[in-house]
């Protein structure tokens, strides 16, 4: 029996796919669970439908994460703030602080879990920070902290 897997089934396929299984498996155990679907004409062409879908919200976020690696690629972020004598500053600057300077300079929303391995900046001068995107491409943003 033709069915479309509705999720992936080890040892039998991936979510997606048309798998000729036997009856038994089928009727008892596959469509009871709908863990699958008949594969009728109707049933994959929804399928195909779905997976163009699927395909045109990837490329859309890979576009996305592009947007966001050209545009902020080498940029400086400039803040600016009370420091003590020995050059510290008494508030430091934290990935929230970067990520709002980044929505409000080039309007892009950052997420928190994208930054690595960031330590809260303390110091004047320059700092690198990097980003590790969903895509995997690693971005470096350059702070500069100044005294006020």
């Amino acid at each position: 029996m033709k069915l479309i897997l509705l999720q992936d089934i080890q040892n039998i396929g991936k979510k997606g796919e048309i798998k000729d299984v036997s009856d038994g498996f089928a009727m008892n155990f596959l469509l009871p669970q709908k863990k699958a679907v008949l594969a009728t004409t109707k049933n994959v062409q929804n399928i195909k439908a779905e997976e163009k879908v699927i395909a045109k919200k990837v490329e859309v976020k890979v576009a996305v994460y592009q947007k966001i690696k050209n545009t902020l690629q080498q940029q400086t972020l400039i803040f600016a703030g009370k420091t003590s004598d020995k050059g510290h500053l008494f508030q430091a600057i934290k990935i929230a602080d970067i990520i709002k300077a980044t929505k409000k300079n080039f309007n892009i929303n950052l997420e928190e879990k994208w930054f690595v391995d960031f330590i809260a900046l303390k110091d004047l001068g320059k700092h690198q920070v990097w980003l590790q995107l969903p895509d995997n491409n690693r971005v470096l943003i350059l702070v500069k902290i100044e005294a006020i």
